[in-house]
């Protein structure tokens, strides 16, 4: 999929999840957060014409949300709410971990363009 289309169903699906009650407030709030700020962060620097690639742990980051997500539909799992959580906390850590690398990433990719490395 798109990364657009990616966080469109991620975050839709985890605000439907919040509205029932099947995932916490904060987690949600932390990654809806560092998704769209990424995403404006990535289209700024586009416009400089610096790219800056998604990252192999930023595509298991996705991951670790869709699993969260289908954690918390499972019916077998529909009582084991510390699995949900704990699979929901281990994507917010991705979640931050990957946002810190893009901005990180950024910050050396910017650096080297202006001295005329790339």
């Amino acid at each position: 999929m798109d990364p657009l289309a990616d966080k469109v169903v991620v975050l839709g699906c985890m605000f439907s999840l919040l509205a029932i009650g099947r995932f916490h407030y904060f987690p949600v709030l932390i990654i809806t957060i560092r998704e769209i700020g990424i995403s404006t962060f990535r289209v700024i620097k586009a416009r400089q014409k610096i790219i800056i690639p998604a990252s192999k742990l930023a595509k298991w980051k996705t991951f670790a949300q869709g699993s969260a997500l289908l954690l918390a539909v499972l019916p077998p799992l529909k009582d084991n709410d510390w699995l949900i959580t704990a699979f929901l906390w281990f994507a917010v850590l991705m979640t931050v971990v990957t946002g810190w690398q893009y901005v990180r990433n950024s910050a050396l990719i910017t650096a080297a363009s202006k001295e005329g490395q790339i």
